[in-house]
């Protein structure tokens, strides 16, 4: 079964989500939004992403306070995280926002050749790593067919052998 990758965008501004969802449309993706970092939280706890594209600053929680409570969870610990900002583009910014763990920064205006390019990466990796799991559970239902299939052989192989034996016995 073929899964369509899912993407989270989380923005306060409704046109900021609006101008992400415009450039990346034409991905074979399904794309979420999320205003704050809270309902990002929410969704992430509910939904896999292949990828969040997370905006720095927005009321309550920042983009960095949401990063971190991400990387806190299981689930989320590893899941990439793209910002994007249009205030905080200094070099100290960027590196926070890498410290925090995302895998890039964005400032805006994006130039939407270079986040499609990014995010094309991104899910890439996420199709390869969904086919190598699928892979992996094919490969562990092989092995325990094979498991029942050497059972079964053997028991027939015993079954056979008390056989052999019995009937050599009667003949004796």
């Amino acid at each position: 079964m073929k899964t369509i990758p899912k993407i989270l965008i989380v923005d306060d501004l409704l046109e900021n989500l609006i101008s992400l969802e415009a450039i990346l449309d034409d991905l074979n993706v399904e794309l979420i939004r999320a205003f704050s970092g809270m309902e990002a939280l929410r969704l992430c706890s509910k939904e896999d992403f292949a990828l969040v594209i997370l905006d720095v600053q927005m009321p309550e929680m920042n983009g960095y306070e949401t990063l971190e409570l991400l990387r806190q969870r299981k689930k989320t610990k590893y899941l990439p995280v793209i910002f994007v900002s249009a205030i905080h583009r200094s070099d100290m910014n960027i590196i926070r926002g890498i410290e925090t763990g995302a895998i890039d920064f964005i400032p805006k205006p994006i130039v939407p050749e270079i986040l499609k390019g990014k995010v094309a990466v991104f899910l890439d990796l996420y199709r390869q790593r969904t086919k190598l799991n699928n892979l992996i559970i094919e490969l562990e239902e092989t092995n325990l067919n094979l498991k029942n299939a050497k059972n079964e052989a053997e028991e027939a192989l015993r079954t056979k052998s008390r056989f052999l034996a019995n009937m050599t016995h009667e003949i004796r």
